[in-house]
């Protein structure tokens, strides 16, 4: 393995036992992580524009607006982009009891993929956020991978679209 990456601040808990178990890979934290994580040694900090290693196969995007900055990543062979937290998809019944009604009414539960409705109200900067999601749905999107549910394995680029619905109008 040749780098461990954090996509946002929250993404980080078991950072340090990756970097334990692979000593040489490259630690990458997300916009705020080290000033969060001080006890980790990062080797470099995500931005803008891919790091010159993956930069040839790997393109990404720093969806900013609210404060939990995430990076989008594009692997171009594959036309597959990776969301960390930004859109969740939970099959039905992953929940059940009252977490099922809360995780259906927060926007996160398959058929209809979303970002939770209290992330949304995060976005105090949509302009900035509409930015970046215009740059990742120029990308010509087949697949979707995400942390939090079900993948898109076709039609990627309406999976992002239908996520971001609450943010496109």
């Amino acid at each position: 393995m040749r780098f461990l990456v954090s996509p946002n601040r929250l993404h980080h808990l078991f950072l340090a036992e990756w970097k334990s178990a692979y000593p040489r890979a490259r630690l990458c934290a997300s916009p705020g992580l080290r000033r969060k994580r001080r006890d980790l040694a990062f080797d470099a900090e995500l931005g803008e524009v891919p790091a010159p290693e993956w930069a040839a196969d790997i393109d990404q995007v720093l969806v900013r607006g609210s404060p939990l900055t995430e990076v989008e990543f594009f692997h171009r062979a594959s036309r597959t982009v990776i969301f960390g937290d930004l859109i969740q998809n939970f099959p039905r019944g992953w929940f059940t009891g009252w977490r099922g009604v809360y995780a259906h009414f927060d926007g996160i539960c398959a058929p209809n993929p979303g970002t939770p409705r209290e992330w949304r109200a995060m976005f105090l900067n949509r302009r900035a956020a509409r930015a970046a999601l215009q740059r990742i749905l120029a990308w010509s999107i087949e697949r979707v991978l995400i942390a939090h549910g079900e993948p898109a394995m076709t039609d990627g680029a309406l999976f992002v679209r239908n996520a971001f619905a609450w943010l496109l109008t």
